[in-house]
């Protein structure tokens, strides 16, 4: 079955999460300076968001930052292109010397690559220089995360517009779910072995529907 194309709900675009990875040089000048913004929430605790006012009255995030697992380390999360190709020199306009870029790490549903300004591509898949494998494979399970945690109750072209919650309902829907499911894990499967990094689990997705593969 082939894989669908996940988009996002509100811009119609199709879902390419974007993690960008920087080194916080000054903390204090970088909380101060989002703290001024009236479109930005949050604190260094919890992280911040920038928020966008929609057509239809809701206010989404265009951006979430979260704090990294080193002391000097934060993530900017797009779920989008056009939100990343927005941000990305927002945020670096606004930060200033305060922060300094790291890389890019982007996570398809159809698969996962991962994108480096100055090009380092290795022949055995696509490696990021200077990044580790296990912070790439937290990175991507961080995204993966996102994007399906309402995959349940989502309809999908793949299920012929039904959510597989609903699609679970018949014996044949049933076993479309499961192809669905087990054809992300395959992707999923060759993706980290060419990128010589540890598999991320969907049992999330199992689980949402208490169904087994």
């Amino acid at each position: 079955m082939p894989l669908p194309t996940i988009m996002d709900a509100y811009s119609g675009e199709p879902m390419l999460l974007i993690t960008d990875h920087y080194r916080v040089k000054d903390w204090g000048a970088l909380a101060q300076t989002l703290a001024t913004q009236d479109d930005v929430q949050g604190g260094r605790k919890s992280g911040w968001d920038r928020l966008i006012d929609c057509d239809d009255g809701q206010m989404r995030s265009a951006v979430t930052i979260n704090i990294g697992k080193s002391t000097d380390q934060i993530e900017l999360f797009y779920k989008t292109k056009s939100y990343a190709d927005q941000g990305r020199p927002w945020f670096e306009a606004l930060a200033g010397e305060a922060v300094e870029f790291g890389c890019r790490v982007l996570s398809d549903p159809k698969g996962i690559m991962i994108n480096v300004p100055s090009g380092h591509v290795e022949k055995r898949g696509v490696n990021v220089s200077g990044l580790h494998p296990e912070a790439v494979a937290e990175a991507i399970e961080k995204a993966i995360h996102r994007t399906y945690a309402n995959w349940a109750d989502e309809p999908l072209q793949a299920l012929s517009g039904k959510t597989p919650r609903q699609a679970i309902g018949t014996r044949v829907g049933l076993e479309r779910v499961k192809g669905l499911l087990r054809s992300y894990e395959a992707s999923e499967r060759r993706q980290a072995a060419q990128q010589e990094r540890r598999e991320i689990s969907y049992s999330f997705l199992w689980d949402a529907l208490e169904i087994s593969p």
